[in-house]
């Protein structure tokens, strides 16, 4: 469990954003609700609920309590069972914030208004040791699929009109981002610049990498966009004006280079 004190990102994160429109998707295996976790006994008990949800629990307790309160928990736990490597064994997915609270500070596990990432946690071996092997952004955990290939593939809410999916990797221990998927056009997310950057000139975000594609906003020179990843052939940036806006190209000579 010494993986899991050293991450700690169970409580914390950033989100990028999701939008949805349409377009035909792999069929995947979704994650499926888990009955049976009696959250008030990982508490209570040694081995009354699995190591890595008792430990993310206690360490939510020591916070709650640093600040003065108590934790509380939820009343029916929000845990979700997948197979990422289609070998019988499951793997489980779970964000802290949703499964407890701390009594008089609501917001103490919150990751702001876009949400934390799940924990995607694997049992080593035959004990109850637990290693964290992805942070998923997902929401709801239903629209997140396995796929035949053991790539993750997260949606959208209401999918399956959905403009945009974020697919996860395996990179030898870890599922790490790796690129989405905008209305059937690849973007390349783990090679891509990042980072805030200003608009050079008046500029118009578009729907799709291709010139001539319809247009989803426009913002004027020297407006700050998130670069989220790029077009395949670099011509194209995928950006973000801002947590409320949707997302679109633009060509890349339109980011003013620092």
């Amino acid at each position: 469990m010494r993986a899991m004190r050293r991450t700690h990102w169970i409580l914390l994160g950033a989100c990028l954003l999701m939008s949805c429109a349409s377009g035909a998707i792999e069929p995947g295996v979704a994650p499926v609700r888990t009955d049976g976790f009696v959250l008030t006994g990982c508490l209570e008990s040694a081995g009354s609920c699995p190591a890595f949800l008792a430990e993310s629990m206690r360490y939510a307790q020591t916070l709650c309590r640093e600040i003065g309160s108590e934790l509380e928990m939820a009343q029916t736990a929000s845990i979700w069972s997948l197979d990422v490597n289609h070998d019988g064994v499951a793997e489980y997915l779970f964000e802290i914030g949703e499964n407890v609270y701390c009594r008089d500070a609501a917001s103490l596990f919150s990751c702001g208004s876009l949400g934390c990432p799940r924990s995607l946690v694997q049992r080593v071996g035959e004990s109850d040791d637990w290693r964290i092997i992805g942070g998923i952004y997902v929401e709801p955990p239903e629209v997140l699929a396995v796929l035949p290939s053991g790539v993750l593939r997260a949606g959208c809410p209401d999918a399956p009109d959905c403009a945009e999916y974020w697919f996860y990797e395996w990179m030898g221990d870890y599922y790490a981002q790796s690129y989405l998927e905008v209305r059937g056009h690849r973007v390349e997310f783990a090679e891509s610049v990042h980072g805030l950057h200003a608009l050079a000139a008046a500029t118009e975000l578009l729907a799709e990498p291709t010139p001539g594609a319809a247009t989803v906003g426009r913002y004027d020179a020297a407006t700050e966009v998130a670069i989220v990843g790029t077009s395949p052939d670099g011509a194209y940036y995928y950006v973000s004006p801002c947590n409320a806006c949707e997302s679109g190209f633009v060509r890349r000579e339109s980011i003013a280079r620092p």
